[in-house]
């Protein structure tokens, strides 16, 4: 009744009632299995005593991962310098980058706030910012590149329509040709039996008027 109660009033979450895996879920479990038997003669005291219990168990839980971070940033921190030193290369102009980490950087943020995002990069890099991250447009080489992109693109979008409509034409001849050679093949089959058949009709027929005339030739 009491765990019901605290579920039809939001207090605790059927998957909190049922998880026992984690720390917070843990005390909140055991919290509710030392007040199962009890008797309580308000349930809505004992939802609030619930309800100071989550919130302890929430900061406990909190204290206690602050706590190990604590100690693994402290642990990073002593062991940077010599990490540093040995996750570093150096580029043709003397300048050492760190490759210990990679740096996200999002398409929305580059696009959106392209000076923040990129002061932000060469930060990470250790490089200093340069305006021409900006415009990168702006040197003949990538002007170059860019004017040969917006050329090629309308004669590869050609060359490929193109082909495609070859591949359709040919697929359809191809098509064409298979009808003709059955067509051919049933053709070739039936042209025997057929003839085969109208040999058998005139034998026939012939006899059919040999009987007539042997017949009427016959006295009665």
């Amino acid at each position: 009744m009491l765990r019901r109660t605290a579920l039809a009033r939001r207090v605790v979450g059927a998957d909190e009632v049922a998880r026992r895996d984690g720390p917070f879920e843990s005390a909140l479990a055991a919290y509710i299995d030392e007040t199962w038997g009890g008797a309580h003669a308000n349930v809505l005291t004992w939802c609030d005593e619930l309800d100071q219990a989550r919130a302890a168990a929430v900061a406990a839980a909190a204290a206690t991962a602050a706590a190990t971070a604590a100690t693994a940033a402290a642990a990073a921190t002593a062991a940077a310098p010599d990490a540093a030193a040995a996750a570093c290369v150096v580029t043709g102009g003397g300048v050492a980058l760190s490759v210990a980490a990679p740096y996200r950087v999002r398409f929305e943020a580059l696009t959106t706030a392209p000076r923040e995002t990129l002061h932000a990069l060469c930060a990470s890099i250790g490089v200093p910012f340069d305006e021409a991250l900006l415009r990168p447009y702006d040197n003949a080489a990538n002007v170059a590149l860019h004017s040969l992109t917006l050329t090629l693109h309308p004669i590869l979008t050609l060359t490929l329509t193109l082909t495609l409509t070859l591949t359709l034409t040919l697929t359809l001849i191809l098509t064409l040709t298979l009808t003709l050679n059955l067509t051919l093949i049933l053709t070739l089959t039936l042209t025997p039996t057929l003839t085969l058949i109208q040999t058998l009709t005139r034998s026939r027929s012939t006899r059919l008027r040999a009987s007539r005339a042997s017949r009427r030739a016959t006295p009665s």
